[in-house]
């Protein structure tokens, strides 16, 4: 809705190509989302920054492979290769992503917080 408190957020996001919305052409902006819809978002920040998805820490990012649940990512394949080589998303555990689980706030705060350090914005 145009009166609720985060729309020009979300026209601003909106704008700059982070979200479009479901194919059904609806929003949804009460929805919980997904970590797979985390992953898209954060792609779509990195390649708007100008950034490729490189890692940039001293540690080498593990691979998509190495997680056991990859069969689970029905769609954004690509976007969970470019946040998990560029440091920002891993997995719940060691060895699971779980793409279709509801993201918590506190995974979204941490995210926020990995994005804006690599885009220089915080330290």
């Amino acid at each position: 809705m145009p009166a609720d408190w985060f729309a020009g957020d979300v026209s601003a996001a909106a704008a700059a190509g982070l979200i479009s919305g479901f194919g059904d052409g609806t929003f949804r902006p009460d929805a919980k989302v997904t970590r797979s819809e985390q992953a898209a978002i954060l792609a779509r920040a990195l390649h708007f920054i100008g950034q490729n998805g490189t890692a940039t820490a001293a540690e080498a990012s593990p691979s998509l492979e190495s997680f056991k649940d990859t069969a689970a990512i029905s769609w954004g394949r690509e976007d969970w290769n470019t946040v998990i080589q560029a440091g920002l998303m891993n997995g719940v555990s060691p060895e699971m992503l779980m793409p279709g689980a509801n993201a918590t706030r506190a995974q979204s705060a941490v995210l926020m917080q990995r994005f804006l350090s690599l885009a220089g914005f915080i330290q």
